[in-house]
């Protein structure tokens, strides 16, 4: 942009003022500027009442870009429809990049890592759990084959109790005929 672009063309000059506060410190930023054969301008800079304005303009935009993050501006002033369609359908590196002009993407990394610390844990606990049912299943095999041995072994030996039975009775039967005769 130059001068003309935002200076109207019946002025000479032109001063803007913005005040608000910053983590609950007043500011006051002035920017002028004036117009004709060799444009000059100013900017000027107070952090609670702290005057933070260096002797080049340059130096006075750094320390505003440093405590005001300005490029984050245009992200928090005014996302267009087209611009946050986009950001939706951008690959993970682009959204990334855009991310992280607005959050440290630090926590992003950080956060991953936990997820991977915890998917690691619960995989190698469900690895646990794997060989301990087929532990299980294997016991409840082998519990139930012995199961159906001593169900095998009572049927026997019911057998034989009853033909047992049925020889004493079939005996003591002969034993009171003989006796009778």
């Amino acid at each position: 942009m130059n001068i003309a672009d935002y200076v109207n063309e019946d002025s000479k000059h032109a001063t803007v003022t913005v005040r608000g506060s910053i983590n609950k410190e007043p500011f006051e930023l002035t920017r002028s500027t004036s117009g004709g054969l060799r444009p000059r301008g100013s900017l000027t800079l107070t952090v609670n009442g702290q005057e933070l304005t260096s002797q080049e303009q340059r130096l006075t935009e750094k320390t505003l870009e440093s405590m005001f993050s300005t490029a984050l501006l245009p992200k928090t002033i005014a996302f267009t429809k087209e611009k946050l369609l986009g950001l939706l359908l951008s690959n993970d590196a682009t959204f990334k990049e855009q991310l992280s002009s607005v959050v440290d993407t630090k926590r992003w990394e950080e956060a991953k890592d936990i997820a991977k610390q915890h998917r690691s844990q619960h995989e190698a606990k469900r690895s646990e759990l794997d060989i301990l049912a087929r532990q299980c299943q294997q016991n409840i095999g082998q519990a139930t084959s012995e199961l159906d041995r001593l169900q095998r072994l009572m049927q026997d030996w019911e057998q034989q109790q009853q033909q047992q039975q049925a020889a004493a009775q079939q005996t003591e039967q002969l034993a009171l005929d003989q006796v009778h005769s």
